[in-house]
């Protein structure tokens, strides 16, 4: 059997950062080539009636780009693992956009943090 790599744009939620500005510091291209609008529209995803700030929301909303607070993405990271993905790639290239590659190692660390503390509660 192949093994499964997902490539998962994400962002933790604080109070000053706005999840549209994130999917759109990451995914802006992606959101226009038509391989990608394909994929998403087979996922039930379609925003080409949305401006692009909705369209971000969007995509966020549906779990194309994870954001929230640490539990909120542990818990969805943990989702991919259950559909059988075998290997996440998290993307932090909105953070590192917006906030710098400081502000993108420290989400990435504490989420790392937490998906181990997760993986060690539950035993794997």
């Amino acid at each position: 059997m192949p093994r499964i790599t997902a490539m998962v744009p994400v962002a933790l939620e604080r109070s000053d950062r706005d999840v549209s500005e994130f999917v759109l510091a990451s995914n802006s291209a992606h959101m226009q080539a038509p391989h990608y609008l394909d994929m998403l529209g087979k996922a039930g995803i379609n925003f080409s009636d949305l401006d692009s700030q909705e369209a971000a929301r969007l995509m966020a909303d549906s779990g194309a780009f994870l954001y929230g607070n640490l539990d909120q993405v542990v818990k969805r990271l943990d989702e991919y693992r259950d559909a059988g993905v075998d290997e996440i790639v998290l993307n932090l290239t909105g953070v590192c956009r917006l906030y710098g590659a400081n502000a993108a190692m420290n989400d990435l660390k504490q989420i790392l943090a937490a998906v181990g503390a997760d993986r060690r509660d539950s035993g794997e």
